[in-house]
């Protein structure tokens, strides 16, 4: 999206939105400085200018541009966010869950866990089976998206921007899904096919921010009010289920990419694999494992030592030498984006088990709080990969 702003028009209204969902407007100036527009956000507000941060499509406001620059127009969406300045004393890491549940709403919490479960579905339901030279990790013919998902969305000039899928129309030939931009008036909001590259999981292209009150990815602008979702209250055991499912689908993900792994490595050091294949139970249903084994068994035995080493000879199929490397580079590229919002699923999940006297992991927000003298036996690692795309 690239909004060409109306150079006859020097005035107009911008919707100034705080962090408690509570908005007001205000009559703006292309020509005005961003620290003006803090200036008059303070007079309304009673907040320090110090203490406040303005935030556009993404973008955070610097105080020495004008509006111009940022090419807001009428109706644009600001989003204020405010944060106190550093203490003289940093506080100390909550020792309980009880403090973590203070930063965001329960429902607030239950939507973001919920929304978590679908990117992981979304994208386990897309994994692409097909391992040749060119790896793509998930298949975006097969995806279902669902009603009030987040999702990141490349506008028309390539820029990655938080968004929310509004509606979904299934015809036979396709389906399109309605995306609107968060912090964007709802005249940008626009169809696309849901199989489009443009459409990829929340917070994959996008940025988490540090201050995020989840570990799971959770939207730098608030959800615009009018396009939330409307649903029932969520169901915890329903959750817990969803993410037990979960991790048994990731244990299937990872034993195999042991096995390939042990596989390739093997391979690449020359050895023989077929006994190896046999005692790992690859591409063996568990029936057929004990009847092979008595199988072998006998043929061994009545193999003399020239047979046997013929044998061993061509036990290593060719094909299956160049192609365990390409599927377990597939593997790779899938499984490491789905462990990684896995883990921080599980971390997130653990808030809503209500013991108050089990410590555990405190969120990016509360990290963020400690100062850099006090950091260092604690350490962040965000872990990101995205895999190869094509072009919508």
């Amino acid at each position: 999206m690239d909004p060409t702003s109306n150079e006859e028009i020097s005035y107009f209204n911008v919707k100034i939105r705080e962090n408690s969902q509570r908005q007001f407007e205000l009559r703006v100036s292309s020509s005005m400085l961003v620290s003006e527009l803090k200036s008059s956000i303070s007079s309304i507000c009673k907040i320090p200018i110090s203490q406040q941060k303005l935030i556009s499509s993404g973008k955070l406001l610097k105080d020495d541009f004008p509006l111009s620059f940022y090419k807001l127009n009428d109706g644009h969406v600001i989003q204020l966010s405010t944060f106190q300045p550093e203490l003289q004393d940093p506080p100390s890491l909550p020792s309980n869950q009880s403090h973590l549940s203070q930063r965001i709403s329960q429902n607030e919490r239950l939507e973001t866990i919920k929304q978590g479960l679908q990117t992981v579905n979304t994208l386990l339901e897309t994994l692409n089976p097909h391992y040749d030279d060119d790896l793509i990790a998930f298949d975006y013919k097969l995806r279902h998206l669902y009603p009030g998902q987040w999702v990141d969305i490349q506008d028309t000039v390539e820029q990655w921007l938080e968004a929310q899928i509004v509606e979904i129309s299934e015809n036979p030939q396709s389906t399109q899904v309605l995306i609107h931009y968060n912090g964007w008036p709802s005249q940008w909001d626009e169809w696309i096919d849901s199989s489009s590259s443009r459409i990829q999981p929340f917070h994959s292209h996008t940025n988490q921010s540090v201050t995020s009150p989840m570990s799971s990815p959770y939207p730098t602008l608030p959800i615009d009010i009018e396009n939330s979702r409307q649903s029932e209250p969520c169901d915890r055991n329903i959750m817990f289920k969803q993410g037990l499912q979960v991790m048994n689908k990731m244990k299937i993900m990872l034993e195999k990419f042991y096995n390939k792994n042990i596989i390739y490595q093997h391979e690449k050091a020359g050895e023989k694999v077929h006994d190896l294949r046999f005692r790992l139970g690859i591409g063996q249903k568990d029936e057929e494992k004990e009847e092979e084994f008595e199988e072998r068994l006998i043929e061994s035995a009545a193999l003399d030592c020239e047979e046997r080493e013929s044998i061993d000879s061509v036990d290593v199929d060719i094909q299956e030498r160049s192609g365990v490397g390409n599927e377990i580079g597939l593997l790779r590229i899938q499984t490491a984006p789905l462990l990684d919002r896995t883990g921080r699923l599980m971390t997130d999940f653990a808030t809503l088990i209500p013991d108050p006297l089990v410590p555990i992991m405190p969120s990016p927000a509360e990290l963020s709080q400690i100062t850099s003298a006090n950091r260092s036996d604690i350490g962040i690692q965000v872990f990101a990969l995205v895999a190869s795309r094509n072009n919508n």
